[in-house]
């Protein structure tokens, strides 16, 4: 009898170990952690268990009670609510330098615990980033941040090209890191890509050996945007029939693009809306227009950048109707041995002679017209039938001037010099168009006037030669 009660009463004692603990609620028992390491500060964790098997070793049955931080070499305290033993387990930071010690056993307010750490030997291995285009060419100018940072377990690492803890700076799009712990997976992240190109994805890293080279590639493509060119007159109303060139061509940067209004490689439909998608971003170009709408002059040229991806460079070119220069235009003599503009020639007073048979419909006699006296700008051609004269006159581009057209045409045919003159000049000796028994206005222009039958004359019974005036206005466009 005296025994069972014995063994209920060791029971009883057992069971009051676990679950009653020897001070009041909320009461400190003082578990005093010392520590000492040497070598760099590092943030030490110790946890304390009940040791209820009193068997020095942390097993199944110790229970968590507590814990303190010690950073660097100190003394902390671990508050424990039972008297006895408990083991002491020390819990390093990733990628310590320390070694990690044996758990201690020790007793509140009886036995502190005693940790001493030594810097352990360091595996460690490298990182390599590799830069690349789609084309497999080198790029430079990204940034990377390395989480955790692979030196020290902790924070992160930032990484910058030929810049900030690049090892390898003079390697354009090749960033090196040297002294990565092993075992301790890592995350590269592109925080910054070059110019002109998108973020690639972050991708893992895990250097598992010592001396290990773990390489990464990251490949960034290219960022894109489009230029919508509108083309207008001064109104604001939209012109159809414009090309332009675009240097360098926008989608490779290199060369030049020709854009044709809803044709070569205009990717808008719209008269007078001229789009060029898929531009590199931070390739700047000039957009020319080459050929402008019938009946109006180029604009000039305009500047257009890509400045970050999907943007729409836009651009308006504003047309003008051409700007005209208009003068004088007279036919000369060109029988061999004879100037152009005679000396009897006087001033605007250029005339040309005609001998009857000279020219015919299908073969016509023709002169030179000159704007300017010096300027050939178009051809008079003469034929008659015995009875009448027939004129036509057409001209054309200069070697510097574009022909706007021929506004009015002044004709006169006489049988002798004399008579010419006293038709058309006056006292000064200048010409009269307007006395000429010939002539007429064209609105719009025209580049020629068909033949005009001098139909008032008849020439059947005049002698050779046959004296002609023929003067009009011609209008240029000159750059």
């Amino acid at each position: 009898m005296k025994r069972l009660i014995f063994i209920a009463l060791s029971v009883t004692l057992v069971l009051g170990m676990v679950l009653v603990p020897s001070v009041a609620g909320g009461d400190c028992l003082p578990l005093e952690v010392i520590k000492v390491a040497d070598g760099p500060a590092e943030d030490f964790t110790f946890e304390a268990w009940r040791d209820f098997n009193n068997n020095g070793v942390l097993d199944a049955g110790d229970v968590y009670v507590g814990q303190v931080v010690i950073t660097g070499s100190g003394t902390g305290i671990i508050c424990v609510p039972w008297l006895g033993p408990y083991v002491v387990h020390e819990v390093l930071i990733a990628g310590s330098v320390y070694g990690q010690p044996p758990d201690q056993v020790g007793k509140p307010e009886k036995l502190p615990v005693y940790f001493y750490n030594e810097v352990q030997v360091q595996e460690v291995g490298e990182i390599v980033i590799l830069k690349k285009d789609e084309a497999g060419n080198d790029l430079f100018g990204a940034t990377f941040e390395i989480t955790p940072d692979p030196k020290t377990g902790t924070g992160s690492l930032t990484v910058v090209d030929n810049g900030l803890n690049d090892e390898l700076p003079l390697d354009d799009g090749v960033l090196l890191v040297t002294g990565c712990l092993v075992c301790i997976p890592v995350t590269v992240t592109e925080t910054v890509a070059p110019p002109g190109y998108a973020l690639a994805p972050p991708q893992p890293a895990h250097v598992t050996t010592a001396g290990e080279t773990v390489e990464l590639t990251f490949i960034d493509v290219r960022e894109r945007g489009q230029i919508r060119i509108l083309k207008k007159d001064e109104a604001g109303n939209d012109l159809f029939g414009a090309t332009f060139e675009i240097t360098p061509d926008p989608k490779t940067g290199t060369g030049s693009l020709t854009v044709v209004d809803n044709g070569l490689n205009d990717e808008d439909g719209t008269d007078g809306v001229l789009l060029v998608t898929g531009c590199l971003v931070c390739v700047p170009v000039t957009v020319t227009e080459t050929v402008a709408p019938p009946g109006y002059t180029v604009a000039p040229p305009q500047p257009a950048h890509v400045t970050a991806a999907g943007e729409t460079v836009t651009l308006t070119f504003v047309n003008t109707p051409p700007e005209l220069t208009c003068g004088t235009v007279c036919a000369a003599q060109t029988a061999p041995g004879e100037y152009l503009f005679g000396s009897d020639q006087s001033n605007w007073f250029t005339w040309i002679y005609y001998y009857k048979g000279w020219g015919t419909e299908a073969v016509p006699y023709e002169y030179p017209i000159y704007v300017g006296q010096t300027t050939l700008c178009g051809t008079l051609y003469v034929y008659d039938d015995g009875t009448h004269v027939f004129v036509n006159y057409v001209l054309t581009d200069t070697d510097t001037c574009t022909l706007g057209g021929l506004s009015s045409y002044h004709l006169q045919i006489d049988e002798s010099l004399d008579d010419l003159k006293k038709h058309i000049v006056n006292k000064s000796g200048n010409p009269v168009p307007g006395k000429c028994k010939y002539k007429g206005t064209f609105d719009p222009m025209v580049p020629e006037t068909g033949w005009i039958e001098t139909t008032k004359h008849d020439i059947s019974g005049w002698s050779d030669p046959i004296y002609i005036f023929a003067h009009g206005v011609g209008c240029y466009i000159c750059p």
